[in-house]
This record gives C-alpha cells, structure tokens and sequence, in this order.
C-alpha cells in the first residue's frame, strides 16, 4: 500500500521524538540499521520478509499485489539468490510471509490476505516446505481458506509456537486493531477465523496505527507487530492467551516511509525489516 506524501514529515517528527523501550522488559534494542539494499528489479514492493530455518543468513521476500506467486530468498548483501514458483497458487494480495517449524519440519506460510476494497470473499494461507536452495518451483502443501466474521484488511500474519495456529492482526486506521485467529490444521471449506482481542498502537498519526507486518521468534517465546512509523514486542513466553491484554515494548525502525515487514532472525538474537521501496530497504534492530 502506498502511503500519503505528508506522511514523511509525520515520520520525522516521530524519529526525532524516538521510543523508549519499557522498562519492565529485559530485552533492549538497538537504534535500527541498514543491513542492505536489494536492487533486483524483480522486488519492487517486498510486503513480507521471513528468515530462512535451514541456511541460516538467508531470508524471504515476496512482492504485494501485482506479481506472480512467487517468493525470493536473499542474503545479508542483499543479492537475491533464489526465485520461488508456487504451483497452483493464485497471487491476488499477498501481504506478509512466516517460517515456522511443526513435528520437526521446517515451513513457510504465505499470506494471501489483502482486502483493499473489502469484497474478497474469502482469503488464503499457503504453506510449503522450505525449499532446497536450488528449487524454482514447489506445491503448496496445504491450502488454508478463511473469512473474518466481518470484512478486513490485513497485512500481519503471525504462526504460533508448533505452528497449528495462526493470527492475523488486521489494519486499522482508525482505534485499536483487532487480531482473529484460525487453524493450521487441515480443515475442509471455508473456516471462519474467531476473535481474540485488540491491541492499542501508535498515536494521533494513522499512520502509527496501522499494522503492517508481523513475526512470532523462532522460539515461540516473544511477538512483534510494526506499524509504518514502529514496531512493537511482546512476551509471549508463559504462553499466547491473553497477549492482546499485555503492555508491548515498543522498538524504534529505521526510517523506511512504506516500513511493511518484519521478522526474527533465525536465531531470534535481531530483528529484519524491509520496505517497499525500491531499492528495498533492509534494516536490522539488534538487541544489547
């Protein structure tokens, strides 16, 4: 989604004001940094970012609307070194990526969960394994369709902890921002995702409001959402009832003025971010 002109001075203001992290927390991130650029003109808009679970360094990307169903891995210079086909997939909206890990297998979960104009009937999960670095082109190994019980856009997937649930925390430009969650588990038809809560993010600037992008740490014990202007951690690790309801950390991003992904890092030590500007920005937040 492109954002409005004015709002780069929103930005600034916010970066001079800066965040303070809570705290209560014992974890404490850095100021952000450029990590790299990626130049390849075959990522114009990476609406999504995920780290590799098998060749550590290594991370996914994938384009919003407008591409074909297909995700890139890129390394830490930022050189895209592997393109992805998914057989049998459709790209209508793809809005945010997840690694994940179930009984010892290693998966990625694209999010097919855009709905600008709201009249998308149904939206859509694919999972696939992980592939192998030489791959062009995998099957989705499972299909999730879902509908909220109201009409939503997102750009915020997250899998939790064993990877059999998942949430998505929808994009408000108004009040809080409510999360629904659904199964992983194979189901046949349409499910219909069931509400967990709201969080409260950001200030006066919608821009602050609106979640563009989300990421569970590889070892299931923290979660962060980012907005256009910040990004925000919870802790998640005496388990994910009633996280809506906890007091996040927030963590101050780079200064990208189209900021929409967010990952842990494979070994949840740092935090990546990309933008979808082209070239595409990639930051890293680490921790002390």
């Amino acid at each position: 989604m492109r954002v409005s002109p004015i709002f780069a001075a929103s930005v600034l203001l916010a970066a001079g004001c800066g965040f303070s992290p809570d705290e209560r927390m014992d974890r404490t991130y850095l100021r952000p940094e450029t990590l790299c650029l990626i130049k390849d003109p075959r990522v114009k808009e990476s609406s999504g970012v995920a780290a590799s679970l098998r060749y550590p360094g290594t991370y996914f990307t994938h384009n919003d609307s407008g591409d074909y169903p297909r995700f890139y891995r890129f390394d830490e210079s930022g050189k895209v070194t592997q393109e992805v086909r998914v057989k049998g997939a459709t790209a209508q909206d793809w809005e945010d990526i997840a690694s994940f890990e179930r009984d010892g297998e290693k998966y990625l979960a694209i999010g097919d969960i855009g709905n600008n104009g709201r009249k998308r009937k149904s939206l859509v999960l694919y999972i696939v394994k992980e592939p192998d670095d030489q791959v062009k082109e995998v099957e989705f190994a499972e299909k999730v369709e879902f509908v909220y019980p109201d009409a939503y856009n997102a750009e915020a997937l997250l899998i939790m902890p064993g990877g059999r649930e998942f949430q998505i925390c929808v994009k408000m430009q108004k009040g809080k921002s409510k999360v629904f969650k659904g199964s992983l588990e194979k189901t046949k038809g349409v499910q219909t995702l069931t509400f967990v809560g709201e969080v409260d993010l950001g200030g006066f600037i919608k821009e602050s409001r609106m979640v563009t992008g989300g990421a569970v740490s590889p070892d299931g014990k923290f979660l962060a959402l980012r907005t256009y202007m910040s990004a925000y951690e919870w802790d998640i690790s005496a388990g994910v009832a009633g996280w809506t309801k906890k007091e996040p950390m927030a963590i101050r991003t780079n200064l990208d003025l189209q900021g929409e992904g967010i990952a842990y890092s494979e070994d949840g030590k740092f935090l990546i971010t990309t933008a979808e500007n082209t070239p595409c920005l990639v930051s890293v937040i680490r921790r002390k």
